[in-house]
């Protein structure tokens, strides 16, 4: 296996444990949070959490090695947006704000080969009408040519996060 470098943008339920898993298959994992108490429970290894597997996994050794969370991202090879899309009850529409301010957050960050993967929860064609304009607009690289853009939003059930993660067949 080739080691990578993944950033994860948003160290909630989701992100979390995608970037925990990673960081435990040997990548070097960058874990990305606006909340400074997050950023400071994770690096300290003091974060509780009601996931007991997620718990265990924090104070793993080799995670703790591979994992550093931060305020900011970096350069990459992977971007793994998993912010949250809370849908407004009268609206009936999710608030993509936090999806705009991860993808403005990376672009500084995008080199030729990158992979950009949405586990966020967007409406069908955000990537291909949304987020593909925008990255080509403000970066000028090409998706695909130069940037891989993928969507697969994530499926966790709250209990049993890794058997999620590792089993449930997903398509991209």
């Amino acid at each position: 296996m080739e080691r990578r470098k993944v950033v994860v943008v948003g160290t909630g339920y989701v992100g979390l444990p995608a970037a925990l898993m990673w960081a435990k298959s040997g990548h070097e994992v960058v874990g990305v949070d606006i909340n400074e108490n997050v950023i400071r429970a994770i690096n300290d290894g003091t974060m509780r959490l009601n996931e007991t597997a997620v718990q265990r996994l924090l104070c793993d050794p080799v995670v703790k090695q591979n994992l550093i969370a931060s305020s900011v991202p970096c350069e990459a090879d992977v971007f793994v947006i998993a912010v949250p899309t809370p849908v407004d009850p009268r609206k009936k529409i999710c608030d993509m704000s936090a999806v705009h301010a991860a993808v403005d957050s990376i672009l500084p960050h995008l080199r030729r080969g990158n992979l950009i993967f949405f586990e966020s929860t967007v409406p069908p064609l955000t990537c291909r009408n949304v987020i593909r304009r925008v990255i080509e607009d403000k970066t000028g690289l090409n998706v695909p040519n130069d940037v891989l853009l993928a969507h697969c939003p994530e499926r966790i059930l709250p209990g049993d996060v890794f058997r999620e993660i590792i089993e449930n067949d997903r398509l991209i």
